[in-house]
């Protein structure tokens, strides 16, 4: 009766959580309060969650257990025997189709009378980037996203292909590798100094990196957070003859000491930092030149909700408008700051028009002193990746 009360407890943790607070730390919240869950029962239960905010918005006429069966059907899984005692028909079905397609589980769950429109299965298809297909955001929210980390340049890590095989990872590109959730990377390697956790889609930012030819850099990461896009700035630009200097800025003191935490896990020694409001005109400081700033602002994050999918069930459209304010304040308040012939890299994990494309238009009909070099999206969903959105700036005079 296992499958059963890990069904029954998903249930019940669905129908208490409100959305005030992110899934994950509310449902470890919930497993602290009950200590019989192990580790096998807590990544059932976790994903039972998971896969109901994950389709439940396409599921039309079911309640939350059946929702639940639905989505763990539909969302591709590597949990053995997940209908085995719940459901045996649908777990025979799936051991005689090994490669079933979603369209053929949708055909299935019809006949067990849960209809399935996957199309209302995401609320904002109207709002979308217009380079952005609404079936790879569906997709997206199909499959169980990857978690990625990078190799640091220069990295010296002893028995590294030893390393990667007991991680199961999967190389995917230059430096990228993907594994499986819930595997023990910090075990492994050390992180921030050998390698650093983070997105496909985050690191394939440093292809809208600008050619910096010089012998000294100096980089402004404006929203810094705990210093990701810092760090891969300072592995693509350094090198024995060229010296990379950061300048991190947050809001947020507290964000800014885990900034500086990283920093040092990374051995990194030439960065600065200081907590500032950017949206505000008291941030300016002409004596600070910078060649590069790196402006990943606050947004919806809806092109990681893949990951966070209460996130897009508990969404209203009215969210975006304060967000789009903010992020263009700090990105024209950023442009005031620099110098001309330097470059502003602008960066949202967003999905949507009005805080993508627009805020670019926005800028460049606004008077500011500044081209556009190139933009797009950044569309991680065949890798299992996140969504992002870059454009590169230049500063004209």
């Amino acid at each position: 009766m296992l499958r059963y009360s890990h069904l029954n407890t998903a249930a019940t943790f669905i129908e208490k959580f409100k959305g005030a607070t992110p899934l994950a730390p509310y449902l470890k919240e919930q497993f602290k309060k009950d200590k019989k869950y192990g580790s096998r029962d807590r990544k059932y239960i976790s994903h039972a969650v998971y896969c109901y905010y994950r389709l439940a918005n396409a599921i039309l006429n079911a309640d939350v257990a059946t929702t639940i069966q639905a989505g763990l059907l539909l969302v591709h899984t590597n949990l053995p025997n997940i209908f085995a005692e719940i459901k045996p028909a649908w777990h025979t079905m799936l051991e005689n189709n090994i490669e079933i397609t979603t369209n053929k589980k949708i055909e299935y769950l019809t006949t067990q009378h849960i209809i399935v429109d996957i199309n209302k299965l995401f609320k904002y298809n109207n709002l979308i980037t217009t380079t952005l297909n609404i079936n790879d955001v569906i997709n997206s929210y199909l499959q169980q996203p990857s978690t990625f980390f990078r190799v640091r340049a220069n990295a010296d890590i002893k028995n590294f292909d030893l390393k990667i095989a007991e991680l199961e990872a999967a190389h995917i590109d230059a430096n990228c590798y993907a594994i499986t959730n819930n595997k023990p990377i910090d075990t492994v390697f050390a992180i921030n100094k050998e390698v650093v956790i983070q997105d496909w889609a985050s690191q394939q930012v440093a292809t809208y990196l600008p050619v910096l030819n010089q012998p000294k850099i100096s980089i402004w990461d404006v929203c810094a957070g705990a210093g990701g896009k810092s760090l891969l700035a300072i592995d693509h630009y350094q090198t024995p003859t060229t010296i990379v200097n950061v300048n991190g800025t947050d809001i947020r003191p507290s964000i800014i000491e885990n900034y500086k935490q990283r920093m040092k896990e990374a051995g990194i020694k030439s960065y600065n930092t200081s907590v500032k409001d950017i949206t505000t005109s008291t941030y300016l400081d002409i004596t600070k030149k910078y060649d590069l700033a790196i402006c990943d602002v606050p947004c919806t994050g809806s092109g990681t909700w893949a990951r966070t999918p209460e996130m897009h069930y508990f969404f209203t459209a009215d969210t975006i408008r304060p967000l789009i304010t903010t992020q263009y304040l700090i990105l024209s308040n950023t442009v005031k700051q620099m110098q001309p012939n330097t470059f502003v890299l602008y960066i949202t994990c967003s999905i949507f028009k009005q805080e993508n494309e627009d805020i670019i238009q926005q800028l460049l009909e606004s008077g500011n002193r500044v081209k556009l070099i190139k933009s797009g999206i950044i569309n991680g969903v065949a890798t299992k990746a996140d969504i992002m959105y870059a454009a590169l700036l230049q500063v004209i005079g």
